[in-house]
Formats: C-alpha cells, structure tokens, sequence
C-alpha cells in the first residue's frame, strides 16, 4: 500500500488458519510468502487541513489461497482466519514499534 498504509503477507511456517498446503513463492522476496491483506490509515480533518490518522482500515484478499479452494464460489475476501490472523500481526507490529495501535476497521 505503500505510503498509504503497508501490507501483511504470510510464509509457510507464519499463515493464516486454513493456510496448510498453499503453495507460495519467493518471487522477489527473500523467503516464500504470500500476501494476506492490506493495511491503510484512516484520516479525518481533511477538510478542515488538519488531518490525522485516527483509525487503520484492514482489508484481506487471500488470492493464493482461493485458487486452491472453491474458486468459483468464494474470492477469500475478509476471510474470517485472514482478519483474525492479520489484526495478530498488526497488534506485534505496532508493539514492536512502540507506537499505539489505533482502532482497526475492516472494509467491506
């Protein structure tokens, strides 16, 4: 997402529930992995010049792994274990950094 937020991607040992068996790649990475959601920030005050971040807005698209898995009928979209696996990462992200976390919303 670049300067508008970042993104979380998974590897074989570090996924998502329902992730056993996904096929995943280096690419241009140092390891294999495969990218699990979006992370933006939320901001309010624009309007006024003053904006801020107030919140993250947390979408999943789990590509990989709605290849292997009722393709025709499911996109992997905000998939329960993606959100639940990607607010874990964001929570260690922002402790790591000793930042507060700030409200996680997930966009439809």
């Amino acid at each position: 997402a670049g300067s508008t937020g970042f993104q979380i991607w998974c590897t074989p040992a570090d996924h998502p529930a329902g992730w056993e068996g996904i096929p995943m790649t280096a690419g241009a990475f140092s390891k294999p992995c495969e990218y699990v959601a979006s992370v933006r920030w939320g901001w309010e005050g624009e309007a006024d010049n003053t904006p801020t971040i107030t919140h993250l807005i947390l979408s999943t698209d789990a590509y990989a792994w709605s290849d292997l898995h009722e393709h025709d009928r499911y996109t992997g979209h905000n998939r329960p274990e993606d959100l639940a696996w990607a607010e874990v990462k964001i929570r260690w992200l922002f402790a790591q950094a000793g930042v507060p976390l700030l409200p996680i919303r997930v966009k439809a």
